[in-house]
């Protein structure tokens, strides 16, 4: 069942492939407001980094999810 899921292809790439993809850019995003805060060229409330953070670790559980059950299963 999760194979299927996790394989299911949008946009020509199988959803974990798309999970992992997005869990990267929140990453990214969530580093980026801190450094956009320290450098003084923006400031982003702290709330949104730790959101980011957030989605970045539920993001990245289910990309795990997916990846241990495929090959374990």
């Amino acid at each position: 069942m999760l194979y299927g899921i996790a394989y299911y292809y949008i946009a020509g790439m199988p959803l974990i492939v798309l999970i992992g993809l997005i869990t990267l850019i929140f990453l990214f995003m969530t580093g980026t407001v801190v450094m956009l805060n320290k450098r003084g060229y923006h400031k982003i409330p702290m709330k949104w980094h730790f959101i980011f953070g957030k989605i970045t670790v539920a993001l990245g559980i289910i990309h795990g999810i997916f990846g241990i059950f495929v090959y374990m299963l």
